[in-house]
């Protein structure tokens, strides 16, 4: 865990406003452990952290609602621990799609497919799931390309690639 930052506090000491130092001091800390959490697992156990915490807390002695300075920082605190609990709630980011190159010597057909697929996989408004399958499709058609010499192919073999790549270009979705 992190070392918990000390609070700095405006609040005069009285014992009232001590305790409101000792609440703004321990949610500072929990704020600043929960927002250098890198994986729900942590971010679990300071939340258990915290609940247990609040639990041994007298609920009598709470911030006095006439301090408006507490109210507002223990306030901040727990919005920006509640973001940081957010954040790591997300699903995470996928990895940018990097497409199978088209060999240099391919059919222009390749490349036409190619440039479909980029389209429909980057399009914002196809669902993930979607695009995964347009994705996957293709990287499977272009693994074929790796071990194919296109330099040396006869014109019969090129222009079956072309077709089959026409075909696959033709059934990928526009982006709508």
């Amino acid at each position: 865990m992190h070392p918990r930052p000390t609070a700095a506090s405006t609040i005069a000491t009285t014992p009232r406003s001590e305790l409101q130092v000792q609440t703004i001091a321990a949610l500072e800390g929990f704020t600043y452990e929960m927002c250098a959490c890198t994986d729900t697992a942590c971010a679990d156990a300071v939340a258990a952290t915290l609940t247990a915490w609040a639990d041994r807390q007298h609920h009598d002695d709470g911030v006095d609602q006439g301090d408006a300075a507490a109210a507002d920082r223990i306030a901040e605190l727990s919005g920006a621990y509640g973001e940081c609990k957010a954040k790591l709630a997300l699903p995470p980011t996928p990895p940018p799609r990097t497409l199978a190159a088209v060999p240099e010597r391919a059919p222009d057909e390749c490349l036409r497919y190619q440039r479909a697929v980029e389209a429909y996989v980057t399009c914002a408004r196809v669902p993930e799931n979607q695009r995964d399958v347009i994705f996957l499709a293709y990287q499977d058609q272009a693994s074929t390309w790796d071990t194919f010499d296109f330099a040396r192919a006869k014109p019969t073999a090129l222009t079956r690639i072309a077709s089959e790549c026409k075909k696959a270009r033709d059934a990928t979705p526009p982006c709508r």
